[in-house]
């Protein structure tokens, strides 16, 4: 499979990464790593929920979120290193990514003041981009990571955790009442009972642009594989076609270029002599 890379942190990931690979335990496996990477997503969430009893949990939230890209990234490294390499390995990467999007779906939008409902939608649109990604990979045995990709979102998705410990931490977001408070417009088009906290507005933005964002791959890729599928036609179209039964240089059997058969007289008996 065919990897291209667009992420302006790949440089540094390449250059920075591989260097941690002799810290790296022995008995630490890349299944291991990967394994460390969910539990740490799950810890990640439960500081989240947790952030009603002190908005340092926000803090914590986020750390332990950004060490997940840490073992995200060492986890394939391990593997080629050391020939980890196994099928158990690939499912658990990637199956392990879906985890951890619902995870932090859940965990953020269970936070005090915020709507579920807000992370559930969050968690469909990037699930969905994890199953076209996925797909691709599949037809074009080529996997393409954008320049803005998953480790630009968890950064973002980090950078959030921070923010709301400043930002009116479990309550709704003071900075726009006429729009986010429990009286405000958008609070009342959507429904809820009570006010936005800044992660619902975070939360809302980011479903609309990723909802967007999907349509318009979704379109994109139709227009790419429809092409190709037109090109395979018209190659196939145009190709000569042979008869099964003849070969080149072989005329075929009962032609004027078959031999003649000559058949060979015996000679007729001589009669005796009285």
């Amino acid at each position: 499979m065919k990897k291209i890379e667009r992420s302006p942190l790949d440089p540094f990931v390449k250059w920075f990464f591989p260097r941690l690979l002799p810290w790296v335990p022995r008995w630490m496996t890349a299944n291991v790593i990967s394994s460390l990477g969910v539990l740490l997503c799950f810890l990640s969430a439960v500081c989240l929920v947790l952030s009603f009893v002190s908005p340092v949990f926000y803090l914590i939230a986020a750390f332990l979120f950004l060490l997940t890209w840490v073992t995200d990234t060492m986890d394939g490294i391990v593997a080629r290193a050391r020939n980890q390499q196994s099928v158990v390995g690939h499912y658990l990467d990637h199956f392990g990514d879906s985890w951890n999007i619902v995870f932090i779906g859940f965990g953020l939008f269970l936070t005090n003041g915020s709507h579920l409902v807000i992370g559930l939608a969050c968690a469909v649109v990037y699930l969905m981009f994890h199953v076209d990604g996925h797909i691709k990979v599949t037809i074009t045995d080529t996997l393409e990571l954008p320049a803005f990709g998953p480790t630009e979102i968890r950064f973002v998705i980090a950078g959030v955790m921070v923010a709301a410990f400043f930002i009116d931490p479990g309550v709704p977001w003071s900075w726009f009442p006429e729009m986010t408070g429990e009286q405000g417009w958008l609070t009342r088009l959507l429904g809820f009972s009570r006010g936005m906290t800044f992660i619902d507005t975070a939360g809302l933005l980011a479903a609309l642009g990723g909802g967007l964002g999907l349509m318009a791959e979704t379109a994109a890729m139709l227009v790419r594989f429809s092409r190709e599928d037109a090109r395979k036609r018209t190659a196939s179209a145009s190709a000569p076609v042979r008869s099964a039964g003849s070969r080149e240089g072989r005329a075929p059997a009962g032609t004027a270029g078959a031999k003649k058969r000559t058949v060979k007289k015996s000679p007729a008996p001589k009669g005796k002599k009285s």
